[in-house]
């Protein structure tokens, strides 16, 4: 099975986190879901096939991200060597900042978080 390409892995759908290609057919994959590579139409999947590789390490931009609260007018990371930082720029002034789930992920996506981060 050959690799992905830049473009592919750029490309790859934010819920995917392994990849299959045999032959002409390329597959997206997770534990539940699953979709070919260009179709928009996700299927329920029941764990990953065997011959699926991980999606090699995609970056997340979260200045591309867009947020629910549409007062945020843009947002930036900053990293150090000891810490890493999300700010946030407003249209207005606000007095509360609202996030959504898919908000917390992204934030969570940009500062590399992982599941062992939060035990």
């Amino acid at each position: 099975m050959r690799e992905l390409t830049p473009e592919e892995i750029k490309n790859a759908p934010d819920w995917a986190t392994h990849y299959l290609i045999r032959g002409t057919v390329f597959m997206w994959e997770s534990e539940d879901s699953w979709s070919h590579y260009e179709a928009k139409r996700v299927m329920q999947n029941h764990g990953l096939a065997t011959a699926a590789k991980p999606i090699p390490h995609k970056e997340f931009d979260i200045s591309a991200y867009e947020f629910s609260d549409n007062d945020i007018l843009s947002v930036e990371l900053q990293e150090s060597v000891s810490d890493s930082h999300v700010y946030f720029e407003f249209k207005r002034e606000v007095d509360q900042l609202f996030h959504s789930r898919n908000d917390i992920i992204a934030m969570a996506k940009s500062v590399k978080l992982t599941a062992s981060d939060l035990s």
